[in-house]
């Protein structure tokens, strides 16, 4: 029965995916979604409510991986293509989610290609997020690559990946005990703010034990 792995076809889906909660999941209990490539199996939505700006979103799920598809957003108002909601024990690996259309220079943070916290419509809704690994990924356009409004969570991995394009930030993270961003190419948009940020990260406490580390990224 487990582990599960579910083969995505190579192919072009337009539509929301939401992957609740699922009994019985653990670190050896996982699933994975597996696409063809990201040249070859891609899921996309264009969003037009705050409320429902994703095109995949788990919420409030554990011990699931993502690997090899393209996640796109198209929304002209808003598009969180990407949005791990109350979910911990996460692994995107080489994947890319974008953002295109208007959404890709977006000004705003109704626009991040990977959003990380406690619920829409607001970015700024906290939630305890453990263990979230994004790996090897293409992240692409909108006003923050990868934005994480955490509460005391701990073991978070942003390693090798490229970002492309951000307007304001590569990542934002605020709130967060401990986390690792590590060997990121981060092309930031050259047209975006001229006060715009590779890495911010801010209130966040290292916990006894626990060590933030940014080390061998490439701005």
């Amino acid at each position: 029965k487990w582990p599960v792995t579910f083969n995505v076809a190579a192919g072009t889906y337009t539509t929301q995916v939401v992957i609740p909660a699922i009994a019985d999941t653990s670190v050896t209990n996982t699933i994975t979604c597996n696409g063809a490539g990201i040249s070859n199996t891609t899921v996309t939505f264009s969003a037009t409510t705050a409320a429902a700006s994703h095109t995949i979103r788990l919420q409030n799920a554990a011990f699931v991986n993502l690997q090899n598809m393209t996640i796109a957003g198209t929304g002209n108002s808003n598009a969180w293509p990407l949005h791990l909601m109350n979910s911990s024990n996460i692994k995107i690996r080489k994947c890319r989610i974008e953002i295109t259309g208007n959404g890709a220079a977006g000004t705003s943070n109704v626009f991040v290609p990977i959003m990380v916290n406690g619920s829409p419509p607001s970015a700024f809704t906290q939630a305890v997020v453990d263990s979230i690994e994004i790996d090897s990924c293409n992240i692409n356009g909108g006003y923050a690559c990868i934005w994480i409004y955490n509460k005391n969570g701990a073991n978070n991995k942003i390693r090798w990946n490229t970002f492309n394009n951000p307007f304001f930030y590569g990542v934002y993270a605020y709130y967060i005990s401990e986390i690792k961003i590590i060997g990121n190419t981060m092309n930031m948009l050259a047209t975006g703010s001229i006060n715009s940020t590779a890495v911010f990260i801010q209130s966040c406490y290292a916990s006894s034990g626990q060590v933030h580390e940014i080390s061998g990224n490439s701005i």
